[in-house]
């Protein structure tokens, strides 16, 4: 089954009177909720799917899982169910990699998936590789088939690869193959035609998915070009500066389909938000920004899913970080240094341009669970 097309209605064609309407941010943002409400993203679907059909996880699995990665699970599950997209954002140590591949173990025994492509660092291939090899093949038996592509592999080898996955076993009297494929991201952004042009994924997995934060690099243009029927973002930082990154991650796991264009995006939640992070802004203006961040946060939080480490401390039985600050002294050439830095003309001016502009760093908005 193809994904839906994007239903979500453009900022600028909500305003059915006058330009005025859209310089109101607030009203923006929740014409922009509405938008998505009326497009079959209503508060219903944010609600357990009692009539779906449970997962077939192997016992093995599932009784390994924590409580909050059986909640993950579940919640994959449903994004699945209801062709959404979405970002797993656990904090490292929670177990987002076991969760995928409980996940996949239960799609592919399911038959509900064919074709996975994981996509990750370079320093994470072989953990992927160790993880699918001890928590998925095993429990999909003879059904599976996982490669590594790497820069090792020789070219004419991954093409045959990738031209495998989706023209090998074809007959309808074949039995069925999940194939697995795990590789980087500077690999697939140096082959984008060979892994975007030979066929739909049924799943585009990219750990560390804050890699692709950047809307105008080559990396995020490689993974827009996949196509896939859902695409998932693992993740435990996916903001780390700005807003901007947000709406990047969130744009591309739901395939555009959920936030509208960066600029209305920029319109309806980011200006206003900042507007009233500013140390000068009216009670008006905190008031709006504090409305534009729980409309943000209702329209992405049923795509987002976090979870803290310090909340589940006590069942994964972890001991408690502590952090130790030390303070040390620049040395004199340090010092030196800094000083002649801070008196440059050039990064006077910068200061200057940033005090005009009122730039202050934005304040993250909170993801604790679905919303």
């Amino acid at each position: 089954m193809q994904r839906p097309q994007a239903k979500f209605l453009p900022l600028s064609a909500l305003d059915g009177a006058s330009s005025a309407y859209l310089q109101r941010p607030v009203v923006a943002a929740a014409a922009a909720a509405a938008a998505l409400k009326n497009n079959g993203g209503d508060d219903e679907d944010d609600e357990e799917d009692h009539g779906l059909p449970p997962l077939p996880l192997p016992a093995a699995l599932e009784q390994r899982m924590f409580p909050h990665q059986r909640e993950g699970v579940q919640w994959l599950y449903n994004l699945h169910h209801r062709e959404l997209g979405g970002i797993l954002g656990d904090d490292m140590g929670l177990g987002k990699t076991f969760q995928v591949c409980c996940l996949l173990a239960g799609l592919l025994r399911g038959e509900l998936a064919q074709r996975v492509l994981i996509v990750c660092p370079v320093s994470v291939l072989s953990s992927w590789q160790r993880e699918l090899c001890q928590h998925l093949v095993p429990h999909v038996k003879q059904r599976v088939t996982l490669e590594l592509v790497t820069s090792d592999v020789a070219k004419k080898r991954r093409q045959t690869v990738l031209w495998d996955v989706f023209n090998g076993s074809r007959s309808s009297t074949s039995p069925f193959v999940g194939k697995v494929v795990v590789t980087s991201y500077q690999l697939l952004s140096g082959m984008v035609e060979d892994f975007a042009g030979r066929g739909t994924w049924d799943y585009v997995i990219l750990d560390e998915g804050h890699c692709i934060k950047n809307p105008a690099t080559k990396m995020y243009k490689a993974m827009q070009a996949l196509r896939a029927r859902h695409r998932l973002i693992l993740t435990g930082t996916f903001i780390q500066n700005k807003l901007e990154e947000l709406w990047a991650l969130v744009n591309w796991a739901t395939d555009g389909t959920l936030l509208g264009t960066k600029a209305d995006f920029k319109r309806a939640f980011i200006d206003p938000i900042m507007e009233g992070q500013d140390p000068l802004a009216t009670p008006d203006d905190r008031a709006a920004s504090r409305q534009a961040t729980a409309l943000m946060q209702k329209l992405t939080g049923r795509v987002i899913l976090q979870r803290k480490k310090c909340e589940h401390q006590a069942v994964l039985n972890l001991t408690e970080k502590v952090e130790v600050v030390v303070w040390v002294p620049l040395a004199t050439s340090q010092r030196g240094l800094y000083e002649r830095y801070l008196a440059d003309r050039h990064t006077q001016q910068s200061l200057q341009r940033a005090e005009e502009k009122r730039i202050f760093p934005v304040e993250v908005p909170p993801y604790l669970g679905p919303i």
